[in-house]
C-alpha cells in the first residue's frame, strides 16, 4: 500500500514498517516478564492479543487510502498491531513449558514453530489473492483501455504506472480498494482467533 497508494519508495515503505517491528519487541519482553514474573495465565494473554489484533486491523480499515500521504495516525495503528504479533509468540513459545513433557518438549516446540510457518504462508496467499483478484476486477473494469497481460504486468510492477496521469489514478485507487477488503478479511480471521481461543479453556487454568 505504501508504495503504490501513498507513492513512497522501497526504503520509505520499510521505514514506515518500523513501529511494527519495534513493538513487536516490546511485546515479546513485556509478555515475558508477565508470565516469568507475574505468572499471568497464558489463556488470558492469548485472549488479550486476539482483542488487539482485532482493533489493529480495524483501526487500520479507518485510514484514508489516498495518494496525498500516509496519515501519522496510522503509525500508532501499526504499534497496536506490533504489540499485539510480540504478545502472540511469546506467550505461544513460553507456554510449550506448561503443556509438554520435559522428554517432549524439543518436539513440542518444532510442532510450534511448524504450525506457526504454515499458518503465516496460508495467511499471506490468501492476502495476496485478495489483493491480485479485486485489483485486477477493479482494473478491467475501469475506463482504461487496459488489456488482461497489462493488468499482470501492473500487478507485479506498479512502478511502471509512472508519468501516465489517469493511469496512475485508477490503479492507486484499485489498489486502496483491495487494500480495505483485504484488511476486512485479516480482520475476520482475527474474529475468529478470539472465539478458538476459548477452546483452550480450563477448569483449572495452568500459570
Amino acid at each position: 500500500m505504501f508504495m503504490v497508494v501513498h507513492m513512497t519508495s522501497t526504503s520509505g515503505a520499510g521505514y514506515r514498517l518500523l513501529p511494527i517491528t519495534l513493538c513487536m519487541s516490546v511485546g515479546l519482553g513485556f509478555t515475558g516478564g508477565l508470565m516469568h514474573k507475574k505468572h499471568v495465565l497464558p489463556f488470558s494473554l492469548l485472549v488479550l492479543e486476539a482483542v488487539l489484533q482485532i482493533l489493529g486491523m480495524r483501526l487500520m480499515m479507518q485510514l484514508q487510502t489516498v495518494a496525498s500521504g500516509f496519515q501519522v495516525k496510522g503509525y500508532g495503528f501499526e504499534a497496536i498491531l506490533g504489540l499485539e504479533l510480540g504478545t502472540s509468540s511469546a506467550t505461544t513459545v513460553m507456554s510449550a513449558v506448561l503443556v509438554f513433557r520435559p522428554e517432549y518438549l524439543a518436539v513440542g516446540m518444532g510442532g510450534i514453530a511448524q504450525f506457526r510457518t504454515l499458518g503465516g504462508c496460508t495467511g499471506i496467499s490468501i492476502c495476496i489473492n485478495i489483493i491480485n483478484k479485486y485489483t485486477a476486477a477493479d482494473l478491467a473494469l475501469s475506463q482504461l483501455p487496459l488489456s488482461a497481460a497489462q493488468i499482470k504486468i501492473i500487478q507485479v510492477s506498479a512502478s511502471i504506472i509512472d508519468g501516465f496521469t489517469e493511469l496512475v489514478k485508477t490503479t492507486v485507487k484499485s489498489f486502496a480498494r483491495s487494500f480495505l477488503r483485504q484488511a476486512g478479511a485479516m480482520t475476520a480471521f482475527s474474529g475468529m482467533e478470539f472465539l478458538v481461543s476459548f477452546v483452550l479453556l480450563e477448569k483449572l487454568l495452568r500459570r
